[in-house]
């Protein structure tokens, strides 16, 4: 194991976490949308993206944003449907990794396949990596290590919260994060 062990105090914070994103629900309303259309699917379009883009909150204005754009919708389609069939992270960060903005494995990378499959894949950004900190967790920033993290996180947690998932822990650490980095003014 490479995540840190989780103390009875920061198992009730991210339990308190989880709770409290879950509180606004319709926050993620156009999340669930987008899963059952990327889950049924088997592949995201341009349109898919966008609506992920809008719900993380990323800046549109960017230069991937037009380069994404101009691209064929099949060759969209396709760099996801190969992602989403990958078995592992790397690899399917790898097969979006064509697409503009998926270069880095950032924030839009994993916030698509978390789209897929929340399942399996937590959204990786600033507040989920303060997040980690807060709870005594070493972050390097790959997001490789940090699926591997949260897996770890919900692994621990799933004995003082029975069928807990890597979506709600990555929602735990989002609020988490943010909390402190709004303190500091750098949410």
């Amino acid at each position: 194991m490479n995540a840190a062990p989780l103390t009875d105090h920061n198992a009730h914070r991210l339990i308190a976490a989880i709770a409290k994103y879950d509180s606004n629900a319709a926050y993620d309303g156009v999340f669930a949308e987008v899963h059952t259309r990327l889950r049924d699917a088997g592949e995201a379009g341009k349109a898919d993206i966008a609506i992920i883009a809008f719900w993380k909150r990323i800046r549109l204005d960017a230069t991937w944003v037009g380069n994404l754009l101009s691209m064929p919708e099949e060759d969209i389609r396709r760099a996801t449907r190969s992602a989403f069939g990958q078995a592992g992270d790397r690899e399917a960060l790898s097969e979006l990794a064509v697409l503009p903005g998926f270069r880095t494995w950032g924030a839009m990378a994993t916030a698509l396949l978390c789209a897929y499959d929340p399942l399996r894949w937590p959204v990786m950004d600033r507040n989920a990596f303060e997040g980690l900190r807060q709870l005594g967790q070493r972050v390097d920033g790959k997001a490789p290590t940090y699926f591997r993290d949260v897996r770890q996180l919900r692994d621990q947690l799933v004995r003082y919260r029975p069928g807990t998932t890597v979506r709600e822990i990555d929602k735990a650490l989002f609020i988490i994060g943010r909390e402190i980095l709004d303190r500091r003014g750098r949410a």
